[in-house]
C-alpha cells in the first residue's frame, strides 16, 4: 500500500495523460481515512468526479465520502473573490472587477492565477484570516508538469514582482510554505515510457535548481502487467507482442529512472475497471 505522511498539503504534478487525477484521487482517498481531506482540481474539464463517482462540483465544494470533498476550481474566479475579501464594500468591489485595469492585471499577470489557486488551497487548511479551517489536507491536483512546476514557482515569481498588497503578502507567505517540507509535500506522476519519464527528471532536477527540494514521492502509472511466459511472441502475433513490448519499455524506463531518483517508486498497475471506479484500483495491489 502507498504510505504518505500527513502534511496540510499535497501537490500532484505529472505529464498530460499519465493519470495524474486519477493518482491525486487515490492519494486523497488514502489521507482520508484518518484526515479530512480536500481535493482540488484546476482543470476546467473537471473530470475528478467521474474516477470517484459522483456529480460534478461545479465550482461548490461537494461530499464524496464521510472524510473526503472534491471542488473544481476556476482560478480567475479565486482571484475575484480575494478582491471582494479585501475590499468588503460592495459598490468598490463592482466597480474594480469590471475595471480595464483590473481586468488586464487579473489575466495577464505572470503567475498571478497559480498564486491564487495556491493561497486559496492554504486557506482551507489554515482558515480564511485567521478563521475556522475546513480540512486536514488538501491534495492539490495541479496543471500538467511545466504548468504544475508554474504553480510551485509562482510565489517565488510573484514576491519578486509585487512587494506590497495583498498579492505580495500572499506570495510571501506561501514562498516559505512550499520551503517546509512537512507541511507542503509534492508528488510527481509518470508513465513508464520515454517522455514521461524525461520530463520527470527535468521537473525534479528544476525543483532542485530553483527551490533547492524534491518531489517526496514518484509514482508509475499504468504499469503492463509481466508477460505470463518466458515465450517471446512474434510479431504476428500483434496482441501478445504489444502485450510484451510494453512490458519491456516499461521495465527499461524504471530502470532509467531509478538510476537517477535513487528512491522507492511507487507502482500502480494497468487494470480493467469495469465502472471505471477508483475503488477497483485501490483494491489492486499497490507496491513498492
Amino acid at each position: 500500500m502507498m504510505k504518505l505522511k500527513r502534511a496540510d498539503m499535497w501537490i500532484v504534478s505529472g505529464k498530460g495523460g499519465v493519470g495524474k487525477t486519477t493518482v491525486s484521487a487515490l492519494i486523497a482517498k488514502i489521507l482520508a481515512v484518518n484526515s479530512k481531506v480536500l481535493l482540488i482540481e484546476v482543470d476546467p474539464r473537471e473530470s475528478v468526479h467521474r474516477i470517484l463517482g459522483v456529480p460534478p462540483s461545479g465550482g461548490d465544494i461537494k461530499q464524496v465520502t464521510d472524510n473526503l470533498f472534491i471542488q473544481n476550481l476556476k482560478p480567475r474566479s479565486v482571484i475575484d473573490e480575494l478582491v471582494k475579501r479585501r475590499v468588503k464594500i460592495g459598490i468598490l468591489v463592482r466597480r474594480i472587477l469590471r475595471s480595464p485595469v483590473y481586468l488586464s492585471f487579473a489575466d495577464g499577470s505572470p503567475g498571478l492565477k497559480e498564486l491564487a489557486v495556491f493561497g486559496y488551497a492554504l486557506d482551507m487548511v489554515e482558515g480564511i484570516e485567521g478563521g475556522y479551517k475546513r480540512f486536514d489536507c488538501v491534495v492539490l491536483d495541479a496543471p500538467a508538469t511545466g504548468h504544475g512546476l508554474s504553480l510551485i514557482m509562482a510565489p517565488f515569481l510573484v514576491s519578486s514582482t509585487i512587494k506590497k498588497g495583498p498579492f505580495g503578502e500572499l506570495a510571501k507567505k506561501l514562498a516559505k510554505f512550499v520551503y517546509d517540507r512537512e507541511r507542503c509535500k509534492i508528488a510527481v506522476v509518470a508513465t513508464a515510457e520515454e517522455m514521461p519519464i524525461t520530463e520527470t527528471i527535468e521537473f525534479i532536477e528544476k525543483l532542485k535548481q530553483r527551490i533547492e527540494r524534491e518531489p517526496e514521492i514518484v509514482v508509475i502509472n499504468q504499469l503492463y502487467p509481466p508477460f505470463p511466459t518466458n515465450h517471446t511472441p512474434k510479431k504476428t502475433e500483434k496482441h501478445l507482442y504489444l502485450w510484451w513490448r510494453r512490458h519491456e519499455i516499461n521495465l527499461s524506463q524504471i530502470e532509467r529512472l531509478t538510476k537517477y531518483w535513487g528512491k522507492a517508486i511507487y507502482k500502480i498497475p494497468l487494470v480493467k475497471s469495469e465502472n471505471n471506479d477508483l475503488v477497483d484500483l485501490i483494491k489492486t495491489k499497490i507496491y513498492v
